[in-house]
């Protein structure tokens, strides 16, 4: 049996483990070419790093990427709501420096959370069930790796139970967990 052969009746059957968000990436354009060397010298809290800069903002804790072509990019958020008003704070900052600002196409690009099972994992043992699906790489890393390309995720599974997910949205976290449940009790030492 696969990942990907699990079905919903399956899924239903098991507790649904709680998560954490550590981290919410989001993108917007502005419509407009930004001048780096204006915002540098009168932007707050900027710092220049050459073909961008990085804007901080202390509430929401937000740090943006700004470049020149208009795009920006918002790491740091623990929500999605925390996130988007981040990313309209530093809109707003770029219009009062004078540019014209317009808040488009924003989205959430990434998701970084964590979870854990209450048991130990035997990594090898989920690995070899399920080789289609996972990788183990010992020398390597101490994780191992699963891609769930229906959910858009990717989940590190560590031998102690702790879990670290990557998702494009927050609603595929809490299925992904489902759905990766049943093959990590199957694989507890």
């Amino acid at each position: 049996m696969a990942l990907r052969d699990l079905n919903n009746n399956e899924i239903e059957n098991f507790p649904h483990l709680k998560f954490s968000i550590h981290n919410v990436v989001c993108s917007f354009g502005t419509s407009c070419y930004l001048n780096l060397r204006k915002i540098a010298l009168n932007g707050l809290n900027v710092e220049n790093k050459g073909d961008r800069l990085f804007m901080k903002l202390r509430k929401p804790t937000i740090t943006a990427t700004i470049f020149s072509s208009g795009k920006i990019t918002c790491a740091g958020g623990k929500s999605d709501d925390e996130a988007r008003i981040g990313a309209r704070r530093v809109a707003r900052q770029l219009q009062k420096l004078g540019f014209k600002v317009k808040f488009l196409d924003y989205q959430v690009v990434n998701v970084m959370s964590t979870s854990s099972v209450p048991f130990v994992i035997n990594l090898s043992k989920l690995a070899k069930q399920y080789p289609g699906d996972c990788e183990f790489n010992p020398e390597l890393s101490p994780f191992v790796f699963i891609k769930i390309n229906s959910l858009n995720t990717s989940v590190n599974v560590y031998s102690t139970g702790k879990l670290t997910i990557m998702s494009s949205n927050i609603d595929s976290i809490s299925k992904s967990l489902d759905y990766i449940y049943t093959f990590l009790y199957q694989s507890k030492s």
